[in-house]
């Protein structure tokens, strides 16, 4: 990343946040309105070659944090073109780990130990069963559009599919990038049906959240959302290139602008607010940092692992940070890889694209260009 680039920091316009904080605080399906969220730069951060240390406490989680071990869940991770391959009728029903994925780009686990991956560009959502065995969950494995109402998800036709959503009653939701839609699965897995739809494209659409009826999706340059059934608006706008969210207890929002190097929070009716990352990429070393004075190089994904306590992870520093009350260490990186790691399953780690957490509390890593997941499983204070 380039060290000229810079966040622009933008306020909620009036009547775009009435109707989402509606949505979000009601639960109400009230369809966002309103001007487009104004663009306000923000003051850079000045870069320094190393950011200042912090001292430790004896109560810091960051401290203790440790990956114990990785498991390799799926992905042959076999070396293949940009589109890499076409989905083969032979990995239906066979081993995750010996099928080759597209390009995969996120992973979510249900608590009866389902795991559903967005294989991008085979165009379809797999299913990893407890055996470990993956399956088509959604899709046709060629690229199309819909239908768009209640169909069995195996009839309906994606293409490119990115974002994964997985809400509390069980339901999929799917950001299906070149259609420009957002689409559900229901919680038994017999229908798919569209629920949102963008207002012009999602652009390099990534992210996906669902709170009260309402629908975020990491549009590019923009945050885009809208109530279900209804068509998306722009809530905030001026990144670079958004990478994934993650919903907070409080209401708001944290997400990843992987091309502007930071993660921002983001509360309705306030400007952004710097969480993680200075806006440009360089070295780190094991030392505890200001959480927003670290060089950053692409963060694509965060996740909470405790309260207060967050990891976010890079795509082109190939590094996993922790962030603890304003304060971050790393705690992986692919350049030291036997050095961070414990017990290691699987091909390497390659660029890391998602991110999220498991039920019992491991995470699920996809690594995108060798199309091959992995479980974390972590050690220290996590819970």
């Amino acid at each position: 990343m380039t060290p000229s680039r810079r966040l622009l920091s933008i306020p909620l316009a009036a009547g775009l946040a009435a109707g989402l904080a509606a949505g979000c605080g009601t639960g109400s399906r009230t369809e966002p309105s309103g001007p487009v969220a104004r663009r306000i730069p923000s003051q850079p951060n000045d870069p320094a070659p190393q950011p200042s240390r912090t001292d430790t406490t004896e109560d810091d989680t960051c401290a203790s944090l440790r990956i114990d071990r990785t498991e390799h869940v799926a992905g042959a991770a076999r070396a293949f073109g940009k589109d890499q391959n076409d989905w083969k009728p032979t990995f239906e029903g066979g081993p995750a780990t010996e099928a080759e994925l597209s390009e995969p780009y996120f992973a979510v686990q249900d608590p009866q130990g389902r795991i559903y991956v967005a294989d991008k560009n085979a165009h379809g959502i797999r299913r990893i069963d407890a055996d470990g065995t993956i399956h088509t969950h959604a899709g046709t494995n060629a690229p199309g559009d819909g239908p768009d109402g209640p169909t069995a998800p195996t009839k309906v036709a994606l293409s490119h599919p990115n974002g994964l959503f997985l809400d509390a009653a069980g339901a999929l939701f799917v950001l299906d990038l070149d259609n420009g839609k957002v689409r559900r699965i229901a919680p038994d897995g017999a229908t798919m049906e569209t629920v949102l739809r963008a207002d012009t494209d999602f652009g390099k659409g990534r992210g996906l959240w669902v709170r009260d009826g309402t629908v975020y999706v990491a549009a590019g340059t923009r945050l885009a959302a809208g109530a279900m059934g209804g068509t998306a608006a722009t809530a905030w706008e001026g990144f670079v290139s958004l990478g994934n969210l993650l919903g907070e207890p409080d209401g708001s929002l944290l997400a990843a602008d992987r091309g502007g190097d930071r993660v921002v929070r983001l509360a309705f009716g306030a400007r952004p607010m710097p969480f993680f990352g200075r806006g440009e990429g360089g070295p780190v070393d094991d030392g505890v940092h200001p959480a927003t004075e670290v060089p950053t190089d692409g963060p694509r994904s965060i996740v909470r692992v405790a309260p207060g306590v967050h990891l976010v992870a890079e795509h082109e520093g190939g590094r996993i940070f922790c962030v603890e009350g304003g304060r971050a260490r790393r705690i992986f990186d692919r350049a030291r890889a036997d050095h961070d790691l414990g017990a290691h399953e699987g091909p390497p780690i390659g660029p890391m694209r998602g991110l999220a957490r498991a039920p019992d509390g491991s995470l699920l890593l996809v690594h995108s260009d060798e199309g091959a997941v992995h479980r974390l499983h972590l050690g220290g204070r996590a819970r």
